[in-house]
């Protein structure tokens, strides 16, 4: 957490200092840096800058001071802090309730405070909240990705130093494997890409906010690791619910593809060890598929079928099973279609008639067409497995 106003205030930098506006978190706003600018702004004040001024010409003039609030908050500033020449200058009602519906902080400080004592107390804080947070986020990354690898002496020291770094490994966790692709042309070590980063963290932490749960996360370049608290008795809606709203805050996020490997919470505590192998072979499946998702379970059958594809023998009973249907596809039907559909909905007619924009009638027609031709009925548990194995293999192939 990088250092705010409201530290600055708790560590009384600036004695004799009276907030006038602002009836916000004072913890959300971040000093990046602290700036003496008067009236007009222009283009000298960035983003996250803290401004101090002695409002110069605009206490004569409620119109031009009120110019300067919408200058200083249309840049991003994160607070001003005036010091009146005046000391019987009073804030206009007007001016606080503008900042206070821009959310700009507004602070008085006496006239005889020096900013440049001012600016050279909070650069030093500012740094070394930066080194701090640095340190520690550092520490927490290795500590996790040592988790995830079983690179450890024992549970029991990692259990201490996670309650060190306020994490609680008795909890059980899935585990997400995120990869964010950029555009092509975006230097891996660029402002725009550390940018990004921070703001996939970011998400990341707003959408265990919002859910109550925790979430821990450590990143490699642009991968991620995510083990995410799963609450007792609502383990699958807690991974649907996180996964669902981050999917969401991401999609804003331009020029970024999404690759996700899931593995569920597997009980507790966590084999964080295991949820890592299992969202790690889940994320390598999504890179190769369409939607770019894939589960540990999806992953499992993907591994299932491949190894069949591998087997020459296994490849000849799938093609030799479906050459009827193939020849039937040739000469323009569907039925090879027609039956991934049918197996995806698991056997609901209904469901993979509405997929495939068909009437039930007509898939109905189709199924017992494709029994005719392969000789295989799907009432039968096993020509079903049979029929289910051989399409799989074939539209992985």
């Amino acid at each position: 957490m990088n250092y705010t106003i409201a530290d600055m205030l708790k560590d009384n930098l600036v004695p004799g200092i009276e907030q006038l506006a602002y009836g916000g978190d004072l913890g959300t706003a971040e000093i990046a840096a602290v700036t003496v600018q008067e009236y007009p702004a222009d283009d000298f004040v960035q983003k996250g800058d803290l401004v101090l001024s002695t409002a110069e010409g605009c206490t004569e003039s409620e119109e031009r001071f009120a110019a300067f609030l919408d200058e200083l908050t249309a840049s991003g500033a994160c607070g001003v802090l005036f010091a009146f020449r005046d000391a019987s200058y009073k804030f206009p009602l007007s001016l606080r309730l503008q900042a206070q519906k821009s959310g700009l902080p507004v602070f008085r400080i006496p006239w005889k405070v020096r900013f440049a004592q001012v600016q050279s107390d909070l650069i030093r804080r500012i740094h070394r909240r930066s080194m701090e947070y640095l340190t520690e986020r550092r520490i927490k990354q290795d500590f996790l990705w040592n988790l995830a690898s079983g690179n450890y002496e024992s549970a029991q020291q990692m259990a201490l130093q996670g309650r060190k770094l306020k994490f609680d490994l008795s909890l059980p966790y899935a585990c997400v494997r995120l990869l964010a692709v950029p555009e092509e042309g975006l230097p891996e070590y660029s402002d725009k890409s550390a940018e990004t980063a921070d703001a996939i963290e970011s998400a990341i932490e707003s959408c265990g906010r919002l859910l109550g749960l925790r979430v821990m996360y450590a990143a490699r370049a642009m991968e991620f690791l995510l083990y995410v608290e799963c609450k007792a008795g609502r383990e699958e809606e807690n991974v649907r619910q996180y996964f669902e709203l981050l999917r969401e805050k991401l999609s804003d996020l331009s020029g970024l593809e999404f690759t996700w490997g899931i593995a569920p919470c597997a009980g507790q505590p966590a084999d964080f060890e295991k949820l890592a192998q299992q969202a790690e072979l889940a994320l390598q499946y999504a890179k190769g598929s369409a939607s770019r998702i894939y589960t540990y379970k999806d992953a499992k059958e993907a591994a299932l079928i491949a190894a069949l594809l591998r087997d020459p023998e296994a490849a000849a009973i799938a093609q030799e099973t479906l050459a009827d249907l193939f020849a039937e596809d040739a000469k323009g039907s569907s039925y090879l279609q027609t039956l991934a559909a049918y197996f995806r909905c698991c056997g609901n007619a209904s469901k993979a008639a509405d997929e495939l924009y068909i009437h039930r009638i007509s898939l109905l027609q189709r199924l017992e067409k494709i029994e005719k031709i392969t000789g295989l009925s799907l009432k039968d548990h096993r020509d079903r497995l049979l029929l289910q194995l051989c399409v799989r293999m074939t539209l992985d192939e």
